[in-house]
């Protein structure tokens, strides 16, 4: 079982006290007992935060395969100013005890973004762009809604635009997608199209992996998500 690799961010959840709430953070260094992690940063005031000692911490991270994995631990060094940036320091968890949020490879997640298809029309050698309404994402594919008369059928392989908003910024998401299934939408003017990333930059799939962590710990703390 793996723990996050050096420089790559995490997601971090107090799940109780008077630091509870969603946080973002890197991973720095490591040793044989201990991880070295940036100053957390609050998602909600994006504001550094300074956690007391023994506050515990559920780090939500994605392993080499990309599988989104999550830990419990507790803060042992609550600030540590080293050669790089300050860290605080929590206890490194026990292997057997760092979970997988669920058993399929991208943990997908529900909401609404505009999103466009780009489909090519072989037979003229034209590109058309279609608008969607994009309702589910995961590292791994999307599905998003169209009008039912637009020409997409399963197989196609296609290109796709969106937009995500993190930290106050928007970060433009471009990929190649394959179309797996096609099925009715509840509104009879229009389809859903399920896709199946098969060019997506690495940085452009660690966004999404990020939004989605994000995304999760909203919706479970409503209670619209089961762990």
């Amino acid at each position: 079982m793996s723990l996050p690799d050096i420089g790559q961010f995490v997601m971090l959840q107090v799940p109780e006290g008077i630091f509870r709430g969603n946080y973002e953070s890197r991973l720095q260094k490591t040793d044989k007992q201990s991880l070295y992690f940036d100053m957390p940063m609050n998602i909600d005031n994006h504001t550094l935060s300074r956690f007391a000692v023994g506050t515990r911490v559920i780090v939500h991270f994605s392993d080499i395969s990309n599988i989104p994995r999550y830990f419990d631990t507790v803060v042992e060094i609550d600030y540590l100013q080293t050669e790089q940036e300050p860290v605080f320091v929590v206890k490194i968890p026990d292997f057997k005890t760092i979970r997988k949020n669920q058993r399929r490879e991208y943990v997908r997640v529900p909401f609404s973004i505009p999103g466009e298809l780009i489909v090519m029309d072989t037979a003229n050698q034209r590109f058309f762009t279609f608008q969607g309404e994009i309702q589910d994402l995961s590292g791994g594919g999307m599905a998003i809604q169209i009008r039912s008369k637009h020409n997409v059928n399963t197989g196609d392989f296609v290109g796709i635009r969106f937009q995500l908003k993190q930290n106050n910024q928007s970060v433009n998401i471009s990929a190649r997608a394959q179309v797996v299934r096609v099925q009715k939408s509840e509104f009879s003017s229009h389809k859903v199209c399920g896709l199946k990333f098969v060019d997506l930059q690495e940085p452009d799939r660690q966004h999404i992996i990020q939004f989605v962590f994000r995304r999760q710990i909203e919706l479970r703390e409503r209670g619209w998500l089961r762990s």
